[in-house]
């Protein structure tokens, strides 16, 4: 009987207090949301906007070769591998979704743009130890066809403070540098370069 007592006890105790609602509530997320919209309409129709943005970044889907470079350290070597990358818009124009492969390392990221915040956000995981787990942003837009995203990237269990360089070439080739905030200095670590794969042509009918 104690210990049937005891574990009702722990229960009420554990469980999570039910929000009482009233009038003085603080507003929720889609109460505040709501609000928005009943004093401007319009900010509704602001979502819209996004895929006309998006339409920035539509020479980037495809299917691409990549070239991967690890930099150079003092204790690490070069490291260059090759993989491919596919490239498409999704979520009805709002999202550019890429797979990547090279070697072992898959990745998929996000490359998307807020019309309310009017910032670019890319997220990026991986079936490896690298991955942004928290979005890189982009508080400014393309400028002469790059955009410089900077945030936390998180590989192998270690934090870096990183910048991205999205670099535009041609409409087949680009490439993007992460470099890495060290002791008030920045120094590139890691590379990649996108060649435009030839568009796979159906087989001759026979």
């Amino acid at each position: 009987m104690r210990a049937a007592i005891a574990l009702f006890a722990l229960f009420v105790i554990a469980a999570p207090a039910a929000w009482p609602q009233g009038t003085d509530d603080p507003p929720t997320l889609f109460e505040r949301w709501q609000e928005r919209k009943e004093k401007s309409p319009a900010l509704e129709q602001k979502l819209l906007t996004a895929v006309d943005v998006m339409k920035k970044v539509a020479w980037m889907e495809g299917r691409w070769e990549v070239t991967e470079k690890v930099y150079k350290t003092g204790t690490t070597p070069e490291l260059v591998a090759k993989g491919t990358r596919d490239s498409r818009v999704d979520l009805d124009g709002r999202c550019l979704v890429s797979r990547q492969t090279v070697g072992n390392l898959k990745t998929i990221d996000a490359l998307i743009y807020d019309a309310y915040q009017g910032y670019w956000f890319r997220q990026i995981m991986t079936n490896g130890g690298r991955g942004a787990l928290q979005p890189l942003v982009a508080t400014s837009s393309w400028d002469n066809g790059g955009l410089t995203l900077s945030g936390s990237l998180w590989a192998f269990g270690e934090k870096a403070d990183v910048r991205v360089r999205i670099q535009k070439e041609s409409d087949d080739a680009y490439y993007e540098i992460f470099e890495e905030r060290l002791a008030g200095a920045i120094r590139p670590i890691l590379e990649y370069r996108y060649t435009r794969l030839p568009a796979t042509q159906p087989a001759p009918k026979k």
